[in-house]
């Protein structure tokens, strides 16, 4: 991937840019940690940076897989649910890990 800056979208948040940039930096063939500082662990920007390569880099293509991940953590929370729980607890406590931790307006934690 040839190096080139990203384009300015927006406004983004401090984990929105962090994220944007260290993924599109290890695409363009810097290292992790000693290269790219992030507090975080590697598999998120990894995995990032080789969807940067396979599609060129996109902050929607971001949004993207955190959604698809959120809907994969949320489908395996209510199969874990379900075996200890009724279908209607199980459904509550999605929608409640989803409420809590997905929708947080400071924050995603999941």
């Amino acid at each position: 991937m040839a190096r080139r800056d990203l384009p300015p979208l927006r406004a983004l948040t401090a984990f929105e840019a962090a994220a944007r940039r260290g993924s599109f930096r290890l695409a363009s063939g810097e290292m992790l940690y000693s290269d790219v500082r992030f507090i975080y662990a590697p598999l998120s920007p990894y995995f990032n940076a080789a969807l940067y390569r396979a599609f060129g880099p996109s902050l929607g293509l971001l949004y993207l897989n955190g959604i698809l991940t959120t809907a994969c953590i949320l489908a395996l929370l209510y199969a874990l649910a379900r075996r200890l729980m009724s279908p209607p607890a199980a459904c509550l406590a999605t929608l409640a890990a989803l409420w809590l931790c997905a929708f947080k307006p400071t924050g995603n934690f999941i």
